[in-house]
């Protein structure tokens, strides 16, 4: 209290409010999105702390295509495509991504809201009831939805629409959005009229300076010159030890077939072949052993051209060789050989290193591209974090297109 050293009548006033704008953050977003693991919503200041609660980003697979270069003889990457029939080039979840962009455009601290792990299809519920979460904390002042623009476009539209009328309610936070797709006309009709001034789209998507998150067991790696090794095709007569075992070394397409017919018991085994069937057709085999029937084959495959079968013997060949039943003969099933499988960028690792290094290589240059909300949030809460308050509401409501103001107490005051 102050002293008066002469009499007389004074008037005091005493200050009892805080002052009209509190310094407070007015750009604290709120993330919407499926991940690893963690809770249903925490509130983190770093990618670091992000990973720690929710885990990384779920991989992407991709398909690369590799030829040989006749310049240098060396392996080269001809095309690099995102597996899947859409071949998108953004991953299939966003928010690991999105949280990155966001910190990397100097974001700050934020709620991330996990609707749920990877294996989880993307629904509109889980964003709506996210929503309901998210009405209850007092903090954010951001709506980034994120993983919503993987929704149908009418599922996209009906959480917006939620979101807008949060907004509306509670009059403390602000909605960022994306154009799925980059289609304009759609989201211009889709996207209602209520609410308008609480909300700001941005458009086109950002190719980040991102890499993509991937497992080599998933990336699949074609090898468009590589020579198909034969295809080699087996049966046995009789089925089990001791056996005659017939086979066929030839095309992918072929479809061989053996004839036993036991005709004279008396005379030697005879063999015929068919190369346009292909069929080899073995005669005199009533009554002989698997033995038997090989010695005669080695003569024979001496003298003729085999045509790509070829005879051999389990175990001593004692088995008696039965006749095949009537018509066209029997099938050879297939052991090996044939047009290479698909392989996988883990399968040549220490197989083919050379073509493993080009795909690496070619990897190391994919960018992740992402819908600009997370971006753009990020600015906002560096602009909110390096001006004074009253300026950082204003520039918001500048990138916005809408109407934002600085924060008092728990609403927007114009």
């Amino acid at each position: 209290m102050k002293i008066y050293k002469t009499p007389g009548v004074y008037v005091e006033e005493i200050s009892t409010l805080p002052p009209s704008v509190a310094e407070v953050s007015t750009a604290i977003p709120a993330f919407f999105g499926y991940t690893d693991k963690g809770p249903p919503i925490a509130r983190i200041e770093s990618l670091l702390e992000f990973t720690a609660s929710f885990g990384g980003a779920k991989p992407t697979g991709f398909v690369a295509s590799t030829a040989t270069d006749p310049a240098t003889g060396l392996p080269a990457v001809t095309s690099i495509d995102t597996a899947g029939p859409a071949q998108s080039p953004a991953p299939d979840r966003l928010l690991y991504y999105a949280v990155s962009h966001y910190f990397a455009n100097g974001g700050g601290p934020c709620h991330i809201l996990s609707l749920g792990d990877y294996s989880q299809a993307v629904a509109k519920a889980d964003f709506l009831d996210a929503l309901d979460r998210l009405a209850l904390e007092d903090e954010p002042t951001l709506i980034v939805l994120t993983d919503a623009v993987l929704l149908k476009s009418a599922d996209y539209f009906e959480v917006v629409q939620k979101a807008l009328a949060q907004c509306a309610q509670l009059q403390d936070r602000f909605v960022i959005l994306d154009v799925p797709g980059g289609d304009v006309g759609t989201f211009r009709n889709g996207v209602g009229t209520d609410y308008l001034s609480y909300a700001a789209a941005y458009h086109p998507y950002l190719r980040t300076s991102l890499n993509y998150v991937y497992d080599e067991k998933a990336i699949q790696v074609k090898i468009s010159d590589a020579q198909a090794a034969p295809t080699v095709r087996e049966a046995s007569f009789p089925a089990g030890a001791n056996s005659l075992i017939v086979s066929f070394t030839g095309a992918d397409s072929a479809t061989p077939k053996v004839q036993i017919v036991a005709a004279d018991p008396v005379q030697d085994a005879a063999f015929a072949i068919t190369a346009a069937k292909p069929t080899l057709v073995i005669s005199n085999a009533g009554g002989k052993t698997a033995k038997q029937i090989f010695d005669k084959w080695a003569a024979f495959k001496a003298a003729n051209a085999a045509s790509g079968f070829d005879l051999r013997i389990a175990g001593d060949g004692s088995a008696n060789v039965a006749p095949t039943p009537a018509g066209d003969g029997a099938d050879l099933a297939k052991v090996g050989g044939g047009p290479a499988g698909p392989q996988t960028l883990a399968d040549l690792r220490l197989t083919d290193t050379a073509r493993y290094n080009q795909v690496k290589s070619a990897l190391s240059g994919q960018r992740v591209t992402l819908p600009p909300s997370a971006a753009m949030a990020g600015i906002f809460a560096r602009v909110d974090r390096d001006r004074p308050v009253g300026d950082a509401g204003r520039e918001r409501g500048r990138l916005g297109g809408g109407r934002t103001w600085p924060r008092q107490g728990r609403h927007w005051r114009q």
